[in-house]
C-alpha cells in the first residue's frame, strides 16, 4: 500500500468518526427534545407496551445476531438492521395518520431499540477497528 492510500485512510477515519460524533449528539438532543414533548403520552403507553416493544427488538437483534455468518461485522451489521428495520415504516406510519398517540408509538419503539441495541453495540464493539480496505488496522 502507498503511503498516499494510508493518509487517505488516516483522514477517512477522521472525518468519519467526527460525523458520527455530530449525527448521534443531534439524534440525542432530537430525542431528548421529543421525549420532552411526548413524556405524557409514552408515560400513558405503559411499561407493558415499553417492555413488549423492547423483547420484539430483542428477538429480532438475537436472530439477527445468529444468522449473520461467521464475519463479526456481518454479523453485527444484520443484528442491529434486524433490531431496527422496522424505524421507516414506522415514520410513515406517523406522517401518514397524523395523531399524537401515533408519534409516542414511534418514539416508544425508537426508545426500546435504542436502550436493547447499545448494550449489544458495546458488547461487539473492538478496541480499535480499523476499516478492511485501510492496511495497518
Amino acid at each position: 500500500m502507498t503511503a498516499a492510500l494510508l493518509l487517505v485512510c488516516g483522514r477517512a477515519d477522521r472525518v468519519s468518526e467526527w460525523v458520527l460524533k455530530v449525527v448521534g449528539g443531534v439524534l440525542v438532543v432530537a430525542g431528548i427534545a421529543l421525549l420532552g414533548l411526548k413524556v405524557r403520552l409514552l408515560i400513558a403507553a405503559g411499561w407493558v407496551a415499553l417492555l413488549t416493544l423492547a423483547g420484539f427488538t430483542a428477538v429480532a437483534l438475537g436472530i439477527g445476531h445468529a444468522l449473520g455468518g461467521p464475519d463479526r461485522e456481518d454479523r453485527t451489521a444484520l443484528a442491529v438492521s434486524c433490531a431496527t428495520r422496522h424505524v421507516g415504516i414506522a415514520m410513515l406510519a406517523a406522517s401518514a395518520v397524523p395523531n399524537p398517540r401515533t408519534v409516542a408509538f414511534v418514539l416508544a419503539y425508537l426508545l426500546s431499540a435504542a436502550v436493547v441495541t447499545l448494550p449489544y453495540l458495546k458488547w461487539r464493539a473492538r478496541p480499535a477497528s480499523v476499516g478492511a480496505a485501510c492496511p495497518g488496522g
